[in-house]
């Protein structure tokens, strides 16, 4: 008995330690990226200073880490700086608190710990290694004058950098300010975003563009004391060879400084980034650069978090990247990043219009190809991922085109046409760059316009949170337009005897069609593994209404036109069967409600399989409505009746089925 209970004992201390490690807290440190915005709103006083949020910084420069452990609230945080360079006096700003900060003084690598608790305890420690060198640029390789440092390993056919940024707006924009091309309001307060390692902090003496310009004596002249002006560069490369070295935006802006970079070694000092805090320390100054503050209001910087392959090309930044590059699901990269400004902008090539990923045009997944220039980058995951007319022939979860429909919207392609030539709204054809030309048309330049920075451009959004909508990107053609989209009238599309919006009445055909689709009666679709064929087809078609999200407006004719074309189908539509036991006769009960105004519900039960004939006449005799006439199972069943586009009046429910007859008197009332 003894040896029992210690066995039982070892076995519950064993599954408490089990237990224990599975609940255990974790700790994630991340450096982080602080733009100009963010020193400017922060109002707890935590940031002092941009930073690029690499790991890899010139020395002086500020870093910023936080501990991300997830959801988990985390009741005491425990930083320590485990190692720096000999001699080095720097520390962080403290232990105990979700962010803390350093600067490194000295060249080399600053080893940081951190541990967390929470309600299952205190986590183990992580470290995170930051580096800290001295700016090189882009400059001539010791011993070898003609043969950019750089370039040395990074512009051969494997890996070829240098070369093509040199041709970006990146590559020569100093230059280019400073022969008076980019802007004679240029002045002094621009040059730290478009040099390399610009700093005047007492601290930061890493030989970055202003401690080489303090060296040689360069100073800013504007125009007024005779910059600004053609041959300034040319000048300035003779006369303070060591500052122009660093001067326009190159590797070291996002790869951090040069100096410790020793190869292609584990540890070599330089670090690849695509986030978009990268660029954010000068794209997001809080005045005329805002485009990553746009981003952070869009879709794009919090896509839905997805770890399988055939997802990752649209759900993850990376993923995206190998998609592009032809990667095979089973080798992509599964690690979730948003889609940030280095996923669809190319730092390092100059080939398309603003260093666009891809321009190539989009075979969709019926084989229609759709060219939408600038916009064809979207088109690669803005597209349905099945062909509609192989996919609706089964039942398989998730039924629909899978969410972003986009491109087949706009293109009028790949739903249900029922053999129809359905017509599309040419915006496809006539809008330049296709979604380009509407989602980053530029927003409310008032800054106390509502939707001032989340609507157009880099939100991409049509529509933002403070209700505001960008009318803008429409007026163009729709000069008819005056505060909503909802201004756009139509003809009376779904037959409820008002004309409305196009939102309105697309709105109207998806709820007429809802009502025949189980659950019959009511306004909403769930697709189940006992939808009929019809059903299916007439429910794709609903789907790819739905997850196009523009309530119709890319394509509002091909909208009416496949949900019209579903709704014809009428025969076919609006009986569910009803669950439940055999039942032992014929019947047809009461309409539900009656009156009713267009639509009401009525139930009636086969005794047998057979032939059923379901049909509404008018009070003259005149056949208005077919529900069936058709075989069917034996079973219980609800149909729909729907009697828009007819007056206020009483009609005849009439069935008929194996020699059983009866009706009931529906009245509608508007």
């Amino acid at each position: 008995m003894r040896k029992f209970v210690i066995a039982l004992g070892a076995i519950c201390l064993l599954l408490t330690l089990v237990m224990t490690s599975f609940a255990q807290s974790t700790a994630i440190i991340k450096v982080l990226a602080v733009s100009d915005r963010t020193v400017a709103r922060d109002t707890l006083d935590i940031y002092d200073k941009p930073s690029t949020g690499l790991p890899n910084v010139g020395v002086g420069e500020i870093v910023y880490l936080t501990g991300n452990p997830g959801d988990t609230a985390v009741t005491a945080w425990a930083w320590t700086m485990a190692a720096r360079p000999r001699n080095s006096q720097a520390a962080l700003s403290a232990a105990n608190v979700a962010v803390v900060k350093f600067t490194p003084d000295l060249r080399g690598t600053y080893r940081i710990t951190l541990r967390v608790t929470t309600a299952a305890g205190q986590s183990d420690a992580v470290e995170l290694a930051v580096n800290a060198a001295n700016y090189v640029g882009v400059g001539s390789i010791v011993g070898n004058p003609q043969v950019p440092q750089c370039a040395a390993c990074h512009n051969g056919q494997v890996d070829q950098k240098v070369r093509p940024w040199s041709e970006t707006k990146h590559g020569d924009v100093f230059a280019r300010a400073i022969d008076g091309q980019q802007s004679m309001s240029w002045r002094a307060s621009c040059v730290r975003c478009h040099v390399v390692g610009y700093n005047t902090d007492s601290l930061a003496v890493n030989h970055g563009f202003d401690d080489m310009a303090r060296q040689e004596g360069w100073t800013f002249l504007d125009s007024a004391r005779g910059g600004l002006r053609p041959g300034t560069w040319d000048t300035m490369k003779v006369r303070f060879p060591e500052t122009a070295k660093m001067a326009n935006i190159q590797c070291e802006n996002c790869h951090g400084p040069g100096s410790a970079h020793m190869g292609n070694n584990s540890d070599n000092k330089m670090t690849v980034s695509l986030e978009t805090g990268v660029c954010a320390k000068c794209h997001d100054s809080g005045t005329h650069h805002t485009r990553p503050y746009q981003w952070d209001n869009s879709g794009h910087s919090r896509p839905p978090e997805e770890s399988r392959p055939s997802c990752v090309r649209c759900h993850s930044g990376v993923g995206f990247l190998d998609h592009l590059a032809g990667v095979p699901d089973s080798l992509k990269d599964l690690t979730y990043l948003p889609i940030t400004c280095a996923v669809c902008h190319n730092p390092h090539d100059a080939t398309n219009e603003h260093q666009v990923r891809t321009v190539t045009p989009v075979r969709l997944q019926n084989g229609v190809e759709v060219n939408f220039d600038l916009g064809n980058i979207c088109a690669n995951c803005h597209q349905s991922r099945r062909n509609a007319v192989t996919y609706v022939q089964r039942y398989s979860d998730r039924f629909g085109p899978h969410y972003c429909n986009q491109s087949d919207m706009v293109a009028g392609t790949n739903a249900i046409e029922y053999g129809r030539e359905i017509e599309s709204t040419p915006h496809g054809r006539i809008i330049e760059n296709g979604c380009v030309g509407c989602h980053m048309s530029s927003g409310p330049e008032d800054p106390n316009a509502p939707g001032y920075l989340k609507l157009g451009d880099h939100s991409f959004a049509m529509k933002s949170d403070d209700g505001a909508e960008h009318i803008e990107a429409c007026v163009r053609c729709h000069d008819d337009i005056d505060r909503s989209f909802d201004d756009i009238g139509v003809d009376d599309w779904d037959g409820d005897g008002r004309q409305e919006s196009a939102k309105a009445e697309i709105q109207g055909l998806m709820t007429a069609l809802a009502m025949l689709l189980p659950p019959v009666g009511e306004p909403t679709v769930v697709v189940t593994n006992r939808y009929t064929s019809a059903q299916l087809r007439a429910a794709y078609n609903y789907k790819f209404v739905e997850s196009d999200g523009s309530g119709g407006l890319h394509n509002p004719g091909y909208a009416k036109g496949l949900l019209q074309a579903a709704l014809a189908d009428r025969e076919n539509l609006g009986i569910e069967k009803v669950e439940g036991p055999a039942p032992l006769g014929y019947s047809l009960s009461e309409a539900y409600p009656n009156p009713f105004n267009p639509t009401s519900v009525v139930g009636y039960t086969l005794a047998n399989d057979g032939f059923v004939s379901l049909k509404v006449f008018d009070m003259a005799g005149r056949e208005i409505q077919t529900i069936i006439s058709g075989e069917q199972k034996a079973g219980a069943y609800k149909a729909l009746v729907m009697l828009a586009g007819h007056p206020s009046g009483v009609f005849i429910l009439r069935m008929e089925a194996a020699g059983f007859n009866a009706s009931k008197k529906l009245i509608l009332l508007k």
